[in-house]
Formats: structure tokens, sequence, C-alpha cells
């Protein structure tokens, strides 16, 4: 068979082939025009919506590009893309390049961002030193940085980078978020004193433990003082308190000798985001009604509306409260208590001083040697708030109380009548 010469069209099928025959990854790798310039390539993937690719064009021209304005732009574009993308450790590597080529605070407010997503948040409270040095008054980064400082349990630093924020907000319910966050932080003593006044009372009866959801009237005097222990979150505390309480008998507030009880002991509040505090009491009599002995307990609160709700632009507004109480007292003989209580109504400033009508439902039951008792009531009732101690960092750390309830006896075992419970409280 002799010798044929190939048609021209041919040799150009095959030419136009090359690529694709033997550089079929090179091909497939290259969407773009081969023409056109990685930078644009990059440019025109990202508003196809293809991200993926995108990154890696904007890789190529950062790696080829050589004019340090071009230079930056890819970088800021690129360490965007890698957050959009969820890469953050890229995205902070890339916001550190091109803060090197251009220092500026907010690529550094960007880059502390892409560090916290990544989980290096010591990392980004560097970042984040850096830009409030740089911009002093923007209390936007000075708000940031408290947050991490608390995040990294140093409340000294996050009180103080609060505090700064607030010197320069502009916006009043920014700044009294902030001074929410500067008195929880500030708290290392504090105490409450009650008096709970009943028109139904016993006269002479024993004390019983129930905080201040009680069958009689009684007094309530404690103090706290947080333990310097970290525990991992500023939310979570362990702290010892002391306290008195007394029975009272008849319209006097003064004690019924015989019911004076001491207690000196430990709190442990165990979850950060959750008001659950464990304790354990020594008890310590003080009275021949009172007694030398073991407590054990655990209480749970939630609620909202004991303050202004943060964004709230009316004087009134939703108040709810929900608590819980479990006691044990003995070790070898162990007398057991539950009490709760729930609270519903709406709160309206007037002035300085806070008005809630509300209604409530109270609930009692424990068993001891004296057997098994219970008791349930519910009705309206009226609480004037007076807060005091605001500062200008702070918010207020007292509050003066009064409650008024008209409570019924729903069920239970307990005897006592329908009437008036008048509750007198500080705390501070």
């Amino acid at each position: 068979m002799g010798n044929k010469e190939l048609p021209l069209h041919w040799f150009a099928l095959m030419a136009a082939l090359w690529p694709v025959l033997f550089s079929p990854a090179k091909a497939l790798a290259d969407p773009c025009d081969p023409m056109m310039e990685t930078t644009a390539c990059a440019y025109q993937l990202l508003q196809k919506g293809q991200h993926e690719d995108a990154a890696l064009f904007f890789e190529r021209a950062l790696e080829q590009e050589q004019n340090p304005k071009r230079r930056l732009q890819i970088a800021l574009d690129l360490a965007h893309l890698y957050n959009n993308l969820g890469a953050y450790a890229k995205a902070a590597q890339t916001f550190q390049l091109a803060y090197a080529l251009q220092p500026e605070t907010q690529t550094l407010k960007a880059l502390g961002f892409a560090l916290v997503a990544s989980g290096d948040v010591q990392a980004a409270r560097v970042a984040f030193e850096k830009a409030t040095k740089a911009s002093p008054s923007d209390s936007f980064l000075h708000r940031q940085l408290g947050y991490l400082c608390r995040q990294l349990h140093d409340r000294a630093c996050a009180i103080e980078q609060f505090k700064a924020a607030i010197d320069h907000e502009e916006d009043p319910d920014t700044t009294e978020l902030l001074k929410r966050e500067v008195r929880a932080l500030s708290q290392t003593l504090w105490g409450s004193a009650s008096l709970l006044w009943r028109t139904n009372a016993t006269p002479g009866q024993e004390l019983r433990f129930g905080d201040r959801v009680l069958s009689q009237s009684q007094g309530i005097l404690e103090g706290n003082a947080r333990i310097p222990l970290d525990l991992g979150s500023p939310d979570r505390w362990i702290a010892g308190f002391s306290r008195i309480l007394w029975t009272i008998d008849g319209a006097a507030p003064t004690p019924h000798d015989e019911s004076l009880q001491g207690g000196v002991g430990l709190k442990l509040k165990p979850f950060a985001s959750q008001s659950i505090i464990i304790g354990v009491e020594r008890l310590i009599s003080l009275g021949a009604f009172s007694r030398d002995d073991w407590l054990f307990r655990a209480s749970a609160s939630k609620g909202a509306g004991f303050e202004r709700p943060i964004g709230q632009k009316g004087k009134s507004w939703l108040f709810w409260s929900i608590y819980g109480d479990i006691a044990a007292i003995g070790l070898s003989k162990t007398d057991l208590q539950l009490s709760g209580e729930a609270r519903l109504g709406r709160a309206t400033e007037f002035g300085p001083i806070q008005i809630t009508p509300h209604l409530v439902l109270s609930g009692l039951w424990q068993d001891d040697a004296l057997g098994r008792s219970s008791l349930l009531e519910g009705g309206p009732g009226l609480t004037i708030s007076l807060p005091i101690g605001a500062g200008v960092y702070k918010a207020p750390m007292q509050k003066i109380d009064m409650t008024v309830q008209y409570r019924n006896n729903i069920a239970g075992t307990s005897r006592n009548p329908n009437g008036v419970t008048v509750t007198l409280s500080l705390s501070f």
C-alpha cells in the first residue's frame, strides 16, 4: 500500500485537539479564555458565582502580581472570598498579608473576625488590640475587644474595654447594654435583706426553709462573696455566703427569738448560660426552734423584664419570672422541701420607679418529722421597684422592692387562709 498525503484540514483538526488529548487536566482547569488575564478571569468567575474556581485564579493572580496597589486589592478580595467559602484560617492569613501591604484599621477588624471564626481567639484579641490603638475613639472596636477578653476570662481587660466603649458610644441602647456588662463583671460582693409579712401567718410556728415562699412571716439577711477561681467563664462562679433567718411573730418585724437560724456555706453556678445554683450550707442553731445540721440545695430561675429590655422604645413591657428550689436538710434523716413561684405581668416606668402589676402562682411541699404538708396559692400582686447605685459606667447595682399580693389558697394540706402578703427587700 503506497503512501498517501493527509489532507490539510486533518492537520488543523489535530492542532485544535492537541491540548485536550495530551494536556486534559490543564484544559479542564482553565475555564476562562486562555488569552484573558488571570486577574480578569478571577473576577469573571466571581461574577458567575463560581467561587471555588475564582479563589484558585485569585491565588495565581496574587503570586503573579507585582504592583503593590493591585496586589493589595487582590489580597483583600481573596480574603473576603475565603470567608464566604468558610476557609477562615486562609482568610486570616490573607488579611494579614493585606495588612502588611497597607496597615489599615478596617483590615485589622476583618482579620480579627476571621481569626474568631477560625477559633483562634487569642490571636483575634491581639488584632483588635492593635485596632483599638490605631482608632482609640472607635466604640465598636473597644466593644469587640471587651467581649474577646470576656471570652478569655480576663475580667479586668473586659471591664476596661467596655468602659472605653461607653466613653465613645452614642447609641443609648448600646450604652445601657455595656453598663450591664460592667455591672455583671464587677460583682464580687452582693447580698440581700428582706421581710415577708403575711396577714394569715400563724404566730409561733417553727421556721421552714423555702427562701421567700413560706407559709409564715419571716425575715432573711444574706451576704455573698465571689471566690476568685477561674471556672472557664465569667458567668460561672463559686461564692461563699452567710445568712440569718427568723420568723416574725405578729405585726412587728423583729425576730421571733426561738426561730433565729444561722448558716454559712458555698454556692456554685456551674453553667454559663443557665441560672442554676447548687449550694451546701452548715446550719447554725441560734434559737430553740433552729438546728445544727447540713442543708443541700439546688435552685433554678428564668425571667425577663426585670429591667427595660434593650431596644425597648416604650415605657411598658412584658414581665415574667419562674423560680424553683429543692432543699434537703440532714444526713441521717433527711427533711425535703420543694418550692416554686411563677409571675406574669407588665412593667411600666414612672421616672426612676418601675411598677409591675402581675399574677402570681406559688407552691410549697415539704416532708419532715411533722409529716408531709403542701400549699398552692395564687392571686394578683403589685411590685414597686426603685433601682439605685447607677454610675457613669455601671447600671444600677442595688434595688429596693416592695411587693403586695393577695394570695388565695388553691390547694394543699396547709390550713393557710386567703390573705395579703407584703414583701420588702433590698438587693445590693
